[in-house]
């Protein structure tokens, strides 16, 4: 009896951790890409922000805990903010890697992460995709100008360049300003690391999944050799 009820806490306990294993949008592979093609994924957090650091870490942070442990392939991803600080511009933080940039659900926003593509002041969609899937409208505080490098009004100073969520032409990243930094706060934009298309693999079971269907078998058997040594005990007759 103790071994059963230690087994059916086992379970209860496996179960609880295997759903915090799974938690976090897993990225699909956006349509038309072949193995082995790379490409980048863009959001905007559903949360908001004051840009009142002139440390490009702190917006690195603040997207990376908004894509809440967002997977591609098994692996989690790593985000950095669309945004520019006196001493970084944005083209150069995020890098240029040539790929193309899609929202999670996979619509392209642009061709390229370049001059030509992203910085190029026409988006092939707006980035309006929060790391869910669902859309979002709404300003962002970017501190950008539309070619990628640091505005006058940067992260951290005393009026912030914004951008639109809405928009496809360059005001997705250079709308206009806030002058009130300290009292507004906003969305930002998060994109993340160079990641490349995977195989096509055959469907196995979770680890979780299997060690659930151990431990329910564990479980069975042990209820099975209960039952039998309940059975082969003889009792007295009555008198």
């Amino acid at each position: 009896m103790k071994f059963f009820r230690f087994a059916l806490t086992l379970i209860a306990a496996t179960s609880i951790a295997a759903g915090t294993a799974r938690a976090g949008t897993i990225i699909a592979t956006p349509a038309g890409l072949n193995p082995g093609d790379h490409f980048r994924i863009v959001f905007v957090t559903a949360g908001t922000i004051n840009p009142t650091s002139t440390n490009i870490t702190t917006y690195d942070n603040f997207v990376t805990s908004q894509a809440d442990s967002a997977t591609y392939n098994g692996a989690t991803i790593t985000w950095q903010a669309i945004g520019s600080t006196s001493s970084v511009n944005a083209i150069d933080h995020i890098g240029v890697t040539g790929d193309a940039v899609y929202l999670v659900d996979g619509t392209e926003v642009a061709s390229t992460d370049s001059t030509s593509g992203l910085w190029s002041g026409a988006l092939l969609h707006a980035i309006n995709e929060l790391i869910t899937g669902s859309t979002s409208g709404g300003s962002t505080y970017t501190g950008t100008t539309a070619s990628g490098v640091a505005s006058t009004y940067y992260l951290g100073a005393s009026a912030v360049e914004i951008g639109s969520t809405t928009s496809q032409n360059s005001s997705w990243v250079a709308l206009s300003r806030d002058t009130r930094p300290t009292v507004d706060a906003r969305l930002v934009f998060g994109i993340s690391q160079e990641l490349t298309a995977a195989q096509t693999t055959s469907s196995v079971p979770e680890p979780s999944t299997a060690m659930l269907a151990g431990l329910g078998g564990l479980v069975a058997l042990a209820y099975s050799f209960k039952r039998k040594r309940g059975g082969g005990q003889s009792s007295s007759p009555s008198v």
